[in-house]
């Protein structure tokens, strides 16, 4: 019998390497389901113009990013 596949879909508004303090707790919580041995797919709006690596390393290698423009980002500008 094949083994079920841990893997979780996360959609976040703010997402490393975003600063924004809302990107903290999804962050860290897929920082945990990682080490649990979760595979953690995490779908964000886009990405941030304040955005630093210098926190980059706290994502887990794991963890796949996928971002999104707003249809009224794209209309505006």
């Amino acid at each position: 019998m094949r083994e079920a596949s841990k893997e979780i879909l996360s959609i976040a508004y703010a997402y490393n390497p975003d600063t924004a303090v809302g990107a903290l707790r999804p962050r860290r919580l897929h920082k945990y389901l990682a080490k649990l041995g979760y595979r953690v797919h995490v779908i964000t709006a886009e990405a941030s113009p304040h955005a630093s690596d210098a926190s980059i390393t706290v994502v887990p290698d794991e963890a796949e990013q996928f971002f999104q423009r707003r249809a009224a980002a794209r209309q505006n500008g």
